[in-house]
């Protein structure tokens, strides 16, 4: 049985994009707690939300798969997947161009934001790297 779209249009549509909503911002607050649990020497408690942060954030795509958010047939979700890939492959000049917009503005932190952005470039190369052998090992050019 296809779940893609199942909750559209029932009764209790509202009631899915409830928990939806919930799930998802529960991730994103879960994140934030994690930064700063890290950040306080909460070590334990931050890979407990990190966790948290991950199933929560799975919970919200069940929801939204449910409510036929996302692409319904296979062509569409195979493009939708390259245009990921293609945007995780260009991150290392989008970043770094935000980085120095950042880092240039002379505001206090800003060299530690431009950091932190520029700390990402790396695991977002490696997202499409991981996109690239997926596809290719389906069949799918890229």
């Amino acid at each position: 049985m296809n779940l893609h779209g199942i909750a559209k249009g029932k009764s209790f549509e509202k009631t899915i994009e409830m928990l939806k909503n919930a799930e998802l911002n529960g991730a994103n607050q879960y994140f934030t707690m994690y930064f700063l649990a890290k950040e306080l020497g909460f070590n334990e408690i931050a890979e407990a939300i990190y966790k948290n942060a991950a199933e929560d954030a799975a919970h919200g795509g069940v929801y939204s798969h449910l409510l036929g958010e996302g692409p319904a047939t296979k062509e569409d979700f195979i493009k939708m997947v390259i245009n990921f890939y293609k945007a995780e492959a260009s991150a290392d000049t989008i970043l770094a161009k935000l980085a120095n917009e950042v880092r240039e503005s002379n505001e206090e932190g800003a060299d530690r934001i431009a950091e932190l952005i520029e700390h990402s470039i790396p695991e977002e190369l490696e997202h499409a790297r991981r996109l690239e052998a997926a596809l290719t090992s389906s069949g799918v050019e890229v």
